[in-house]
């Protein structure tokens, strides 16, 4: 791999999460619009954003391996650059994870999950968007706030199917499959807000 004159790792870093970002959206479309056909249909496509994906990371690691000087410390753009691509593949995982459960009907509380999954990754996608003038934008900390925010209405959603399905759902088969589903989607939102905090520790360490 040819090094790049004049990389970019806080452009690197915002790319990796606009492949994030359109991963959401199409994990969107897939729950929204579920069926086994357009799982099928729409996956590659996910799976396609995940390979650029990679390609960045890699060209990130790449950049870090030859260069003398960066930005911010090495150690932290590789851990921003981490929990971004963790968020990623664990979006790209999902739809597999649906067709391996034999998922038939898309549940009314996983549209509403997955649309808070949206929300809460285009909110990680403007952090990083700003974080290379991390000493004088005020958006990060906004959308720190406002990850927090969707990050607990996520918590109430995951907390109250998962009560239901042991309470209430007779099915034990329903009850795997739905768990599994819905710890899942939990994890995106979880994996989004560490890498919103990681930098907003990275913006104090920094200024």
């Amino acid at each position: 791999m040819a090094r790049k004159k004049g990389f970019d790792y806080f452009d690197a870093m915002y790319q990796l999460s606009m492949k994030t970002k359109e991963a959401s959206l199409v994990l969107d479309d897939i729950i929204t619009h579920y069926s086994s056909d357009y799982l099928i249909e729409k996956a590659e496509s996910i799976h396609q954003l995940e390979r650029e994906g990679d390609e960045i990371v890699s060209s990130i690691m790449y950049e870090l391996n030859h260069s003398f000087v960066t930005p911010i410390d090495r150690e932290d753009i590789i851990a921003i650059t981490k929990f971004i691509d963790n968020v990623l593949d664990n979006i790209n995982a999902l739809p597999y994870s649906f067709d391996n459960l034999g998922i038939q009907k898309m549940r009314e509380k996983a549209i509403e999950m997955s649309a808070l999954i949206v929300e809460i990754v285009e909110a990680m996608t403007v952090v990083t968007k700003e974080f290379s003038k991390f000493k004088s934008t005020k958006t990060i900390g906004q959308m720190i706030q406002k990850v927090t925010e969707l990050e607990g209405k996520a918590d109430i959603i995951h907390s109250a199917q998962i009560k239901e399905l042991f309470t209430s759902e007779e099915n034990v088969l329903e009850v795997v499959r739905w768990k599994e589903v819905f710890d899942r989607l939990e994890k995106i939102v979880n994996g989004t807000e560490q890498a919103v905090l990681i930098m907003e520790a990275m913006v104090i360490k920094n200024t």
